[in-house]
């Protein structure tokens, strides 16, 4: 049996409710059990089936065990991938398979993912979030953009084109604090004294802003993240 158009309005409410504190386990434990409950009843369900590909990119990026990364992603990309089967022209399911599919291609190696064929199908869904809503999230689709410049293995790499897409999610969205250490590391890697010091104001920017400006637990994740690419910073120099 389906859910109807109020039951499934009222479960992505509660989704979107627990989505604002999902960096507490019990709360994760409660948005997968209402997921699995949800998606039983209705596995066409677009809005339940990105917002479970959303919860699971989640997952997959911020466990430090490898293989539940892999798991996650791949699980969350399967989701999102299936909703943008159902609507070709929903926003969200198109954002969050790109953004799935990359951290599932980081988890299991880069040139792994290219020689699966990753490449295109990432691309697919982050073109058309880039062309169609490049401000959603906050900028997400520039950032991941650039991250996917900066992550391909040489030559395929551009940092070029890495930072420009990363300074453009920094420039329309200064709130985004991903936006800023994705831009902080590419600038680290570029080694030169003038890239290396603008990371670190970038970083400073980071760890000064306080959480909750517009999503808390990412906040908070990236300013863990930032602390520990400053003391890399640092130990550089």
């Amino acid at each position: 049996m389906s859910t109807s158009n109020a039951d499934e309005r009222a479960v992505s409410t509660s989704l979107d409710e627990q989505w604002a504190r999902r960096d507490d386990p019990e709360v994760v434990e409660r948005s997968e059990k209402l997921l699995e409950e949800s998606l039983a009843r209705s596995p066409a369900s677009v809005p339940i089936l990105w917002r479970a590909g959303r919860l699971h990119f989640w997952r997959a990026d911020v466990s430090d065990d490898l293989r539940t990364r892999q798991a996650m992603s791949q699980r969350g990309w399967g989701e999102a991938e299936k909703a943008v089967a159902l609507d070709p022209d929903c926003p969200d399911a198109h954002y969050w398979a790109a953004a799935a599919c990359g951290t599932y291609a980081e988890a299991i190696g880069v040139l792994n993912a290219l020689s699966k064929g990753l490449d295109a199908r990432l691309r697919r869904n982050l073109d058309w979030a880039v062309q169609r809503v490049p401000a959603y999230e906050w900028g997400g689709p520039l950032l991941t953009l650039g991250r996917y410049w900066a992550q391909l293995p040489w030559p395929k790499r551009d940092r070029k084109k890495a930072l420009e897409s990363l300074r453009a999610a920094v420039s329309g969205h200064p709130e985004n604090l991903r936006a800023k250490l994705y831009l902080a590391e590419v600038l680290q890697a570029e080694g030169s004294g003038a890239a290396r010091r603008e990371a670190r104001v970038h970083l400073e920017r980071i760890l000064g802003a306080a959480p909750g400006r517009y999503d808390a637990p990412e906040e908070r994740l990236i300013q863990r993240r930032a602390r520990a690419l400053r003391g890399q910073l640092e130990k550089e120099r």
